[in-house]
């Protein structure tokens, strides 16, 4: 069930497809760029990492590139089922995005559902 749930996880931390593909672009040609998309599709486990939440509409990306050749990439998506009543935290695992793969990753689901994806990725 463990394996299950960690494959959900690693399925689900699809990131910033389509849209953002350009801005990203953008971002990476630059030191210190950064670039923001709006209303894109983006994937991430809800807090007890047995359902995949998706959305389009009240999330945005930014798109950030550093001196050390690495953009970072964050998800924001409202309403991300968390019945804990506290702050949920998952790290390390598979976040698959345009700018490719990383386990540089970190997730975090507010206690009242707002749900922040973070993947660092080096090129």
């Amino acid at each position: 069930m463990r394996n299950a749930m960690l494959s959900i996880a690693a399925a689900a931390s699809l990131l910033v497809a389509g849209a953002a593909t350009f801005a990203g672009e953008a971002a990476a040609g630059s030191d210190n760029a950064a670039s923001i998309d709006r209303d894109f599709n983006c994937s991430m486990p809800d807090a007890s990492r047995g359902n995949v939440v998706s959305g389009t509409a009240n999330n945005h990306s930014v798109i950030t590139n550093s001196k050390n050749n690495s953009s970072v990439l964050k998800c924001v998506i409202k309403d991300v089922p968390n019945r804990s009543g506290k702050a949920v935290r998952f790290s390390g695992f598979v976040c698959n995005t345009f700018l490719g793969s990383t386990r540089n990753s970190h997730q975090v689901i507010s206690a009242s559902g707002v749900g922040v994806l973070t993947c660092i990725v080096r090129h």
